[in-house]
Parts: structure tokens; sequence; C-alpha cells
């Protein structure tokens, strides 16, 4: 589905709830005020706005996703682009999927994702500190300083350059001012009832930005939405395991 001219950037800065407030133009002055990294996005408010336009990011949420973040800064930007630069990295926060898309995390673990995004519930079970970690690394080659954008791979990983492509240097500087760091938390989950027979599903999560910040701890019990995907966990192997692009979390009462 194109998005002409930018227009889902009309979803930011136009949509009004029935009291007549703009929704996100408010979520996004408070962001900005409270200095967040995100604001949450209601898919109710997306089938308001265009139906087939919501319909569609249910059968293609990254693509949907990515659009939709790219129309939110180039609006960031143009209410404050001096706080765009000073935090660089952004994430919307998706709330409200349809029922449909609610599964247990016994089904997500088997590998079969006929739901391309899903919500679920999980309980804490372990969880470490949150860390800083570099997402886009600027490396400058030592010797021509020619400079090497690497950005983090879908696993979490960013591969450092072996060799400079122009000189063949093996040295390189880390540009830190350049380069954007986020903060990270790693956490791991499992079902939250009691009733399965054999080993208990778990799944390891990655939060990122806002979602790192949420003071969650051993025993909470959460709602997950995010994208699955398998993961191989070796080059040329036939071993897979179960993964989640998280888009956010809910923590329960």
């Amino acid at each position: 589905m194109s998005n002409e001219n930018g227009m889902l950037k009309s979803f930011f800065r136009d949509f009004r709830d029935r009291a007549e407030s703009f929704v996100y133009l408010d979520r996004i002055q408070e962001m900005i005020e409270y200095e967040k990294q995100s604001i949450i996005l209601d898919y109710n408010h997306l089938t308001d706005f265009n139906h087939n336009f919501a319909f569609y990011l249910l059968q293609n949420p990254d693509e949907v996703l990515n659009t939709l973040k790219d129309d939110f800064i180039s609006f960031l930007r143009e209410l404050n682009d001096e706080y765009f630069y000073e935090k660089r990295n952004f994430d919307l926060q998706l709330i409200n999927l349809p029922v449909t898309h609610k599964i247990q995390l016994r089904n997500m673990k088997k590998g079969i994702f006929p739901l391309k995004i899903v919500e679920f519930d999980g309980l804490i079970i372990k969880i470490k500190k949150p860390v800083m970690a570099l997402i886009d690394g600027f490396y400058q080659c030592n010797r021509c300083l020619d400079v090497t954008i690497v950005k983090e791979e879908l696993d979490g990983k960013l591969i450092q350059p072996k060799k400079c492509e122009f000189c063949d240097c093996k040295e390189f500087t880390l540009l830190e001012g350049d380069s954007t760091f986020i903060q990270k938390q790693e956490l791991e989950i499992k079902e939250p009832i009691t009733d399965i027979i054999g080993e208990m599903p778990t799944l390891t999560l990655t939060l990122r930005n806002d979602l790192s910040k949420m003071n969650l701890h051993k025993g909470d019990l959460i709602s997950i939405i995010g994208l699955p995907y398998l993961h191989q966990l070796k080059k040329n192997s036939n071993d897979f395991e179960t993964r989640l692009k998280v888009i956010n979390v809910i923590k329960k009462d």
C-alpha cells in the first residue's frame, strides 16, 4: 500500500478523538516535555482514520509500522527538529490489537505464524539490568579516514567492519558523537498458567528505549505485542528458534 505524499503524516497532525482533541499532536508534545522516545499508537484510531490501511497493517506489520514511523519522525522534525537530533531514535508503541490476534505463548513457540503480529501474556521469571547498546555505528578508517556506517541487525547484533573497502586497513575508530546508542533490557517470560503438561514454554525478550525504563520486576505479569519470526541459530544450520520483535509491553495488575 503506497503512502503518497506522506499521507500518514496527516494522521499524526489531524486525528481527533470524540472530544475533538488532537490526540497525537498532544502525545508528541508530551513526549518532548518528558524527554521520552515513543508514543502510544492506538489500532482503533488507525481503523477510524483509514480502515483499509489498518487491515493492511495486520497483514504487513513490519512494512506499515516502518512507514508510520517514517511519517511520525517527519512530523516530529517539523515540530521540533532539535529534539529529533537530540534523541535520534524513536518508537511507536501499538495498543488495542483485534482480539483475533491475541494468542498464547505456547502457540507462538511452535514456530508456525499464521499471524504476523500478535499479543500474548507472560510472567517475568528473569530480568537483567538495562544497558546502553550501539545500534548505528560510524566507524572511521584509521588510515584513509573513510567512514563505514554499520546498522543493528534484526537479532540485535551489530557487526563491526573487518577492513576498509578503499584501503584494506583493518583498524577503525568508532565516532561516538555520530553513532546512535539506545538503552536495552533483556528479560525472560513464561506462560502465566500452570496447567501445562511437560516443559513450560519460555521466551527471551529485548526491550528498547522507553520500554526498558518501565521499572519491571521478576514476577510481574505483562502483555506483549510484537512480530514473531524464526532465527537461524548458526549459519548453514537447520536449527531455528522463535524470537519476537517487541513493539509494546503493558504491565498488568
